[in-house]
């Protein structure tokens, strides 16, 4: 994906009928919102080391672990079509109201603030934020015609994928993805499960192979793949058929995504394993992703899950589509603005952008969410965000991002 930088765009769980209570399912917002932040400082950390730049060996070791921003892209596309999934699986995999009420519910949740954002990003890259200062945001510009169109007809991934703001090549990843979720569902249930995700798995894999070095790269066709495992993440989690519910019952979930975290984190101290076999290690994470999910998903009494259902994680989690889409010129305006005059010493400039950053971030994001995200979600989903807020539990289904 030529080092492309991280994204964040979800669904989150509707509500209905599961076996098990609403609040169980706040830990994938939880999930979504420290993935969030955990962007927000990936993109800090470019910020300071970009164009070869990169940490002496003392604070590599420290830092280091901020180098991998692009594995929260693969997380949350698995938790996209988990998340989409649920309501299909608790239906006997029926898509409730048809295709045209599913288009009209994603174009209606996404696309809003998009098209706000993307307004934002092109006024900041035009007039304070033009000119490069040897940072991450110098992939933003300069602003083009045609950058500008292949941004409203959500074609960014294939021209000039990080012009204008260089996280929202994944929005249109996502998006092209959204439109092969109907054909998949009808998959699902007429030439059956098995087949469906293994066609549309394989199918991923091999065209993202095919187009690597090609223009068409930027179609992360195996994001497919990962969109995939979690359709199957969530029928194994919430389907009635049998050989969903004994797959549920009798796997050590947790223990699997254990074995593939360590996997992962052997993948990375191997040179280049990120860049050069970066379709293999996507395909990695999405699958210690998925199987941490479903491990989740059942295990209420874990600490993990206690922790990722902690109401901060997961209200950040629920406006975090917002916090991505408006982070990283923030970030480029602290670091021009702020930072870069006051000449701090250097081992305090990261320290500084991230804490600026989550502070600044946060707040401004939220307040984004409140005009250009909140007014497009459902009422089922104002109201679950609120109750978090006003008393620190969470409460009927948090929605989608």
């Amino acid at each position: 994906m030529n080092n492309r930088v991280s994204n964040i765009s979800s669904a989150g769980p509707p509500q209905g009928a599961t076996g098990f209570p609403h609040s169980h399912l706040g830990f994938l917002d939880g999930i979504r919102g420290l993935a969030a932040l955990y962007v927000l400082a990936h993109h800090a950390w470019l910020t300071i080391y970009f164009d070869g730049r990169r940490p002496d060996h003392v604070h590599a070791f420290w830092e280091g672990w901020l180098d991998y921003g692009h594995f929260a892209v693969d997380v949350f596309i698995v938790l996209s079509g988990f998340c989409l999934m649920i309501p299909v699986a608790k239906r006997g995999n029926v898509l409730e109201g048809g295709t045209s009420s599913f288009f009209k519910k994603r174009i209606r949740r996404i696309l809003p603030p998009y098209y706000a954002a993307l307004v934002l990003s092109i006024a900041l890259a035009t007039t304070v934020l033009s000119h490069k200062m040897g940072t991450v945001w110098d992939y933003s510009l300069p602003v083009t015609p045609m950058g500008i169109l292949a941004h409203l007809l959500l074609l960014q991934n294939i021209h000039r994928s990080l012009e204008i703001n260089s996280v929202f090549w994944s929005i249109a990843v996502e998006c092209q993805i959204y439109l092969l979720f109907p054909l998949l569902v009808r998959g699902w249930s007429t030439i059956g499960i098995k087949r469906t995700a293994g066609l549309a798995i394989a199918v991923g894999i091999v065209v993202a192979v095919i187009l690597q070095p090609t223009r068409f790269a930027g179609l992360t066709a195996h994001y497919l793949s990962l969109f995939t495992f979690g359709m199957i993440g969530a029928t194994i989690c919430f389907s009635s058929n049998s050989t969903a519910v004994r797959y549920r019952a009798s796997t050590l979930w947790l223990g699997i995504s254990a074995g593939f975290c360590a996997l992962v984190l052997l993948c990375t101290q191997i040179p280049l394993a990120t860049t050069k076999y970066q379709i293999g290690m996507d395909i990695l994470v999405g699958l210690c992703a998925v199987t941490f999910i479903i491990g989740l998903t059942h295990s209420r009494q874990s600490w993990i899950h206690r922790c990722l259902n902690w109401a901060p994680f997961v209200y950040i989690g629920t406006f975090s589509y917002s916090l991505y889409l408006v982070h990283l010129p923030i970030l480029q305006l602290l670091w021009q603005y702020v930072l870069v005059p006051a000449h701090p010493k250097a081992q305090l400039d990261l320290f500084l952008l991230i804490l600026g950053g989550l502070t600044l971030g946060v707040a401004f994001s939220w307040l984004f969410h409140i005009v250009f995200e909140r007014p497009f979600m459902s009422t089922t989903q104002k109201l679950a965000s609120s109750e978090v807020v006003a008393t620190g539990s969470i409460g009927p289904a948090l929605g989608e991002a």
